[in-house]
């Protein structure tokens, strides 16, 4: 085991991408695995073909962790079983809250609580935390409240791991898999491996890396810290954590401090303002710069609505009279969805294109809203909210829509009024109310919603006769994919010809919800209003993955979320002491 270490911007990943190109040229007959977070994997693979340019190897490779489980799993034991992504795990908690309601104390089925327990049970296994061992802890606690909390996780974690033990396989117990099988494995025998990006490792983590230790021909860590040993405090050290990190993988491997590589050069930061700050912003004591300050700028907004327009102002500047791309601008904040509508709005003024990297809310795309409406109509047996929220998506095609719903309402029409009789309230009205009425008041004396009344309820009428005598939640699934399908007019390519892209994708997260369902819940007999729920649960617990429309624009992210590489300008908004620093 090598560690690379070195302060930010000091190399690190350099020296990684310039070591392979001298085992690739060396003709090592190796295989070489560069092993990132899941989330840097592009930008490593990125990185890699920049530096091999047109000269093809099939040496290299960049994995995650979690890909390396899968071809462990695969080689070592039968995959039959199903992966669960976050959105499923929800489902499952959802409907274990429901069983269990009666033995908890504090936990309900609130969205807030699910998430609670997904990332609670994420925690446990990371840390290798398992039912039995929190279990042992109930049972040693003393603390009434603290055990009432305890024992509401211990039910939730144990129906939980008793639901998926014999058809699912959590995203969270794949490490634990790898780690397990590792050995019994002959696809990464005596390879050479890079770990790059990691700001730490969990519990599991570190059992991956004993095992790849042992297996390895050459296993290569970088860490971001000045040096190998702790010297300071907590507080006084930003690199204490890493340092920690170092003083773990010790433990595995007793580390030579003569053969690790230290990088102690800046490579990373162009200009010396920055240099200097990255030494001295956390260091105690910092020492203050003396230059002149040319490229760190700070700007005292009244608001944020002059915050952004005065960054729109600057790029437009870079752009005109600097020779900037919009790819080489990035902005980052700590509360994007404070910003991303002013962001929208200002940049569009100033025809600066844009990507903001943000979750976008699945209840506001129509064909989401659609989807969850037809089922709502059954839970709530055709309720007037129910059966508008429906028709206003405009799918299914009503020309007099604000007529027909001032029609509904002046009549009550609402319930079995939906589909028990025909609309012809119209028509019932005596002579006298006629008579009443004023000679030039002709509204809704010749409208006939007859046929609008066949166009809506027939086919949600059909649908439900298929579903009630055999409400299980397969067929359920099945049976509104068949309805949305001849709704949509979609093709057997599944492909949605008349929406945008954004609405193909929405599409097909539809889909793998319905096929979630019926996997996780399979035969088992479920009502209306029960389905309903469960996928509300689903989508609120779904994301949709965007790209950039454009190579050429501003990105805008979160500070936590977005990964940004090599920017000429980069922009920090909302900085103040309750967001950055934090």
């Amino acid at each position: 085991m090598r560690i690379i270490y070195g302060r930010a911007g000091s190399g690190k990943s350099e020296y990684i991408y310039n070591d392979i190109i001298k085992r690739i040229n060396n003709e090592n007959s190796e295989k070489i695995y560069i092993i990132t977070p899941e989330q840097f994997s592009f930008n490593a693979e990125k990185r890699l073909l920049d530096k091999i340019n047109e000269n093809a190897t099939t040496s290299v490779e960049v994995l995650s962790f979690e890909r390396m489980a899968y071809r462990v799993i695969q080689e070592t034991m039968p995959n039959n079983k199903i992966k669960l992504d976050n959105s499923s795990k929800a489902m499952i908690i959802y409907d274990a809250i429901n069983k269990k309601q009666k033995d908890l104390c504090f936990l309900g089925k609130n969205t807030q609580n699910i998430q609670t327990i997904i990332t609670q049970i994420t925690e446990f296994k990371k840390h290798d935390i398992s039912v039995e061992k929190l279990r042992e802890q109930v049972e040693k606690t003393e603390d009434k409240y603290l055990k009432s909390k305890l024992n509401d996780m211990l039910i939730m974690y144990d129906e939980f791991e008793n639901q998926i033990n014999s058809d699912f396989i959590d995203e969270n117990d794949l490490l634990t898999i790898l780690s397990d099988n590792l050995e019994k494995s002959n696809l990464f025998n005596n390879a050479v491996f890079y770990l790059d990006e990691f700001s730490g490792f969990t519990k599991q983590e570190y059992k991956v890396i004993a095992k790849l230790n042992k297996i390895a021909k050459m296993l290569y860590i970088t860490i971001c810290s000045d040096s190998l040993r702790i010297t300071k405090s907590p507080d006084s050290d930003i690199f204490y954590d890493n340092k920690n990190t170092i003083q773990t993988l010790n433990e595995i491997e007793e580390i030579d401090v003569e053969k690790q590589i230290h990088l102690q050069d800046n490579y990373r930061f162009k200009n010396d303002e920055l240099k200097h700050l990255e030494k001295n912003i956390f260091d105690i004591p910092y020492k203050i710069y003396e230059k002149e300050n040319k490229n760190i700028k700070l700007f005292l907004a009244e608001n944020q609505y002059e915050e952004v327009k005065h960054i729109a102002k600057q790029i437009y500047l870079l752009i005109r009279d600097e020779g900037y791309r919009y790819k080489d601008i990035a902005i980052i904040c700590n509360d994007i969805a404070t910003y991303s509508s002013l962001i929208n709005a200002i940049f569009k003024e100033y025809d600066i294109p844009v990507f903001i990297d943000e979750k976008k809310d699945l209840n506001k795309n129509i064909l989401i809203r659609y989807f969850t409406s037809i089922m709502d109509i059954f839970a709530k047996n055709f309720s007037y909210e129910a059966a508008f929220n429906y028709l206003k998506t405009g799918i299914v095609k009503i020309d007099n829509l604000y007529e027909l719903e001032n029609y509904c309402l002046k009549w009550g029409i609402t319930g079995k009024k939906f589909y028990e009789k025909k609309w012809d309230y119209e028509n019932k009205l005596n002579k006298n109310e006629y008579e009443k009425k004023d000679n030039n008041d002709t509204s809704n004396e010749d409208i006939n919603f007859n046929e609008e009344q066949d166009l809506i309820i027939k086919p949600l009428i059909e649908l439900k006769q298929k579903l009630v005598n055999n409400k299980n939640a397969t067929d359920i699934s099945k049976n509104l994919y068949d309805f949305m399908c001849k709704a949509l007019n979609i093709d057997n390519t599944n492909e949605i010809s008349f929406i945008n892209e954004e609405n193909q994708d929405v599409w097909n997260l539809i889909v793998e919800v319905l096929a979630q369902v019926s996997n996780v819940f399979k035969n088992r007999k479920i009502s209306f209003d029960e389905y309903s729920k469960i996928l509300q649960v689903a989508l609120e617990n779904k994301e949709l993955g965007q790209i950039p429309s454009s190579n050429d624009c501003v990105i805008v992210g979160d500070i936590n979320r977005t990964k940004t590489q090599r920017v000429r300008a980069m922009f920090i908004i909302g900085v103040n002491d309750r967001f950055i620093p934090k």
